[in-house]
Order: C-alpha cells, then structure tokens, then sequence
C-alpha cells in the first residue's frame, strides 16, 4: 500500500507539472489525494494475474539468453566489459514478449512469414539502456504504455497499435540498419541505428525516466509514450563521463503510428541526426584502438621482459664459460710447470747406449728433437709436447712418418688392452728405432664429440 500510494504520488507530481496556473495548496491536495486512493484501493485479481504473467515471460527469457550465453563461449571477458550494453545489463528481459502477451497482440501476416531475427524491446532500468545504447552506437527508443493492459477490453486500444508497430518486422528492420552510410562498406556500416526499450504503465521506472526525460503528454490521456532519446556523454564535476538523455523528437501517439509510419518516421531521425551517429560511433572507435594500443603495449612488456631474461641468461652462461676458460688455462699452466719440471733427464750426447733420438714436426711447421732413454714410458713424448710444444697431451696424436701407426695419450683411466694405442708401454715396445721421426697432429673437437 506504501509503495502504490508513493508511485502515485510521484505521478500526481509530474503530471502537476504542466499546469503552471494551478496554486501550491491544489497541487498538494491532488497528490494527498492519488496517494490516498492508491492507498486504500487494492490492485483486482486480473492486475496480479498480469504480475504473474511478466514474471514468467521475464524468467523464461532469461533461462533462453542464459543457454545462448553458455554457447557462445569464445566471447572474452575483456570484449565483454567494453560492452556494457550486453543484454544482461538490462535485466536480460525480453520485454517485448510481454507487451505481445500481457495485451494480446495479434502479429500482422507478414510478420509470420518473415524469418529474419528481430530486434527486441528491451526491459529493465532506464540507466542501463542509456549504456547500453551508447556501447552500441545507437539511437534510444523509449516506449511506456498509457495504461495497464486490460484483456476485458475490446477493439484496438493506443497501446495495442504502437506495441503492434514497435514488435513488427519492418520496424526491426530499420533499427538494424547501419546509421551512416559509407562509400565501400567502411566501419560505420558494422553499426545499427536504434534500441528499444520499454517498461510498465504506471511502474516505478515509468516514473523515473518521465521525469529525467521531461517529456509532456502531446495527445490524449489514452496516447502512450514515444521518445527518440540520444545517450550524450557529458563530464560531471567530479571528472568522470556522465550520460544524459537527450530528447530528439517525441511521437503524439494521437493516434500512434502504424508500422509503416513508425518505419518512416525512424528512417527519417536517422537520417538527420547523422552527426550524433557520427560522434558515438568515433568514440566505440577511438576505444578500439584505445584495447589495441593497450594490448600491443602488454605484448612488448611481455616481449622486452622476456629479452631481458634471455640476454641476462646469455649473459650468465657467457660469463661461466669465461670463467670455467679461465679456469682451464690456469690449470694447464700449472700442470704443464709440473711436466716440465718432472721430464725425465735427457741423456748426454756421448751416451748412445740404450738411448733414442725422437724428432718431432708438427703442421704449422715447427720440430722438435731430444733424447730419450728406450725404457721410458710412451706417454712421456706426450708430456714433452704438452709442457714445451703447449698443446695438450690428450688431444696430441703422434704417427709414424709412414702413417702406418699412431699413438694417443692413455690415462690413468684408460682400459688396458683395449687397443694397441692405449696399451702403457715403453719406447722400445713400441718398436721405435735409435733415430725415430714423428708427426704431430692435434685432435679436433668434433673427433673427440664423436668418440665420447
């Protein structure tokens, strides 16, 4: 009872408003007196039964657009909060079905026959259309009935004929159309041109949208309301982007417009008001490219963090093979400092008793000579190389001048008897002569690769 006689106290105000000569004490005695009948006067059975009825059509609306939502799940996230005006923002109403059921619309014949889809009448807040028609680049249509539906009613009321119009094909037919056209098909013929949008006589936010749109009844008290809203974007004090409704052209609804009319007067605002098409269009545009620069930008922190990651990881791995280089070379120095200091002493020249002269010729041309005792190890030819020729001893292969034969340093860890090249023996077990010439050749990486 508090909620009916506040709505109608609120309408009493609005409708007061066009009545300047009317004193402040007739003004206030009206409003007591709506909210005072409102009040005392309970809605009939067929008004509840109407409730029920939009309760149904809201909720099995809403289960369809809930499974089509589900389907359509390549949509992303960030796609759809650019689009405020996504269907859920205004209630996800099909309002349209309800203004078909709720006063028995009967669809022309060749609505029947068509099967393209149709654009609906949306439910829900004022506010949300506002949005949801700006995100879209388009016209607001803003429909209220005169009346509640009444079924005991016959013959085709002001509301029947405009819910006729506003639901038919050809009506639907034009808000789906682009709002400017462009030479080629540019970006301007992705957009529609209007949204339409509804709620109940009498409701709360009939009242609300009435009063910001400041529109006045044109006809009479049977004609319902019939506005062409544009969604400007204005800054409030606060710096933040408002949106404001502003009338472009309102319908006298005496008597409303048949399908054909409202097709034609439509076709006609698009056309004039071209500009404001133009600026909410730019706008979706510049938001665009708005996402596209944002994104690019994410995509080269990405890409610049990753470089850095990998030239740091280079970076790293360089400096570990220096170091592990430097390691090395520091290590060979040592080691060949011991070789040199532990060479077995060479024979003295008069001495030709069990001694071998070994010459060595390497491939950038230089030799090498000295006397060796015929009992000493085979590998002490590869530590004279290592500690005097700096070349390590485990990458030297020394070959008889006929290449017949070839030696390798063996290791401690070497196997014995794996081949003849690996066997620990002596210089005369090897079968060198009393004057021995060799070659010295180095192992190339890659050989060694392939041997592990």
């Amino acid at each position: 009872a508090i909620q009916r006689a506040v709505e109608a106290g609120i309408s009493a105000a609005t409708s007061g408003d066009d009545d300047e000569e009317v004193s402040i004490v007739v003004k206030i005695g009206n409003i007591i007196s709506s909210m005072w009948d409102a009040a005392l006067h309970v809605p009939s059975d067929e008004q509840e039964q109407e409730e029920e009825e939009m309760e149904e059509v809201m909720l099995s609306s809403s289960k369809k657009r809930s499974k089509r939502s589900k389907s359509a799940s390549t949509a992303s996230k960030e796609d759809a909060s650019v689009e405020i005006g996504e269907d859920t923002a205004l209630g996800g109403s099909d309002f349209g079905s309800y203004l078909i059921k709720s006063y028995n619309i009967k669809k022309e014949a060749r609505d029947d026959d068509d099967n393209t889809s149709k654009e609906t009448i949306k439910g829900g807040s004022f506010n949300n259309a506002l949005r949801y028609a700006r995100s879209q680049a388009r016209l607001l249509v803003v429909y209220i009935p005169s009346s509640p539906p009444n079924k005991k009613k016959k013959g085709n009321s002001y509301d029947d004929v405009a819910i006729r119009s506003l639901t038919s094909a050809v009506v639907s037919s034009v808000t789906q159309k682009r709002a400017i056209r462009t030479k080629g098909g540019g970006k301007g013929s992705s957009y529609g041109s209007f949204v339409l949008w509804g709620t109940k006589a009498g409701s709360s936010e009939a009242v609300l949208s009435t009063k910001r749109l400041k529109v006045k009844k044109t006809g009479s008290k049977e004609s319902p309301t019939l506005v062409v809203v544009y969604p400007a974007q204005v800054i409030d004090s606060s710096g933040r982007p408002k949106l404001i409704p502003r009338v472009l052209s309102q319908h006298h609804c005496n008597p409303p417009p048949n399908s054909e009319s409202m097709a034609a007067w439509l076709n006609a605002l698009r056309k004039r008001h071209a500009k404001q098409y133009a600026t909410m269009q730019h706008e979706l545009q510049e938001l665009q490219y708005f996402q596209e620069r944002k994104e690019g930008y994410k995509e080269s922190i990405v890409g610049d963090t990753n470089r850095e990651k990998r030239e740091k990881q280079e970076e790293m791995e360089r400096l570990a093979k220096e170091k592990a280089e430097k390691e090395r070379i520091e290590m060979l120095q040592k080691r060949r400092k011991t070789l040199r200091e532990n060479l077995p002493e060479e024979p003295s020249a008069g001495d030709t008793s069990n001694v071998m002269t070994i010459a060595l010729r390497f491939a950038d041309g230089r030799t090498g000579k000295r006397r060796f005792n015929a009992e000493v190890e085979l590998n002490e030819l590869f530590n004279w190389v290592d500690g005097f020729f700096d070349i390590e001893r485990e990458k030297v292969i020394l070959s008889t001048m006929n290449g017949q034969r070839s030696f390798t340093f063996v290791g401690e860890d070497a196997e014995e008897n794996d081949e003849e090249t690996s066997e620990i023996m002596t210089l005369e077990e090897a079968g060198f002569g009393r004057m021995t010439g060799l070659r010295v050749t180095e192992r190339k990486e890659d050989e060694e690769e392939e041997e592990e």
